[in-house]
């Protein structure tokens, strides 16, 4: 992903990423998906996409039992930090696109939300 995009990113989904990327590394998954975006997602506060996950009961606890029980090829398990899966990178860029459409300057969780639905 280029860099010039995470300039358009906004503080809470730059918070999301990395909590994303954060839960890959607790739980050892050698990729961050995008439940784990949902996850990260779930557990940010003060943006619109985090209170309609909670309105759906989209919870972190509920998201952290599916998270544990992801299996990875060969048991695949995370020795370096987490890349980006193909689909994770797909969500983001989708986002990216939505935020442009409606003619947004920043890319913000409800976009990612949006993407992620």
């Amino acid at each position: 992903m280029a860099l010039d995009i995470l300039n358009k990113f906004t503080t809470n989904l730059k918070n999301t990423l990395v909590g994303a990327i954060n839960w890959s590394i607790r739980l050892k998954h050698p990729q961050v998906l995008p439940v784990h975006l949902l996850a990260s997602l779930s557990d940010q506060s003060g943006s619109i996409a985090t209170e309609i996950i909670t309105q759906h009961k989209l919870t972190s606890p509920v998201l952290q039992t599916h998270l544990e029980h992801l299996k990875w090829l060969n048991g695949q398990r995370l020795y370096t930090l987490p890349q980006l899966s193909g689909e994770a990178i797909h969500v983001l860029e989708h986002a990216a696109v939505v935020a442009f459409e409606h003619q947004h300057k920043y890319i913000g969780t409800e976009h990612l939300l949006l993407s992620l639905v």
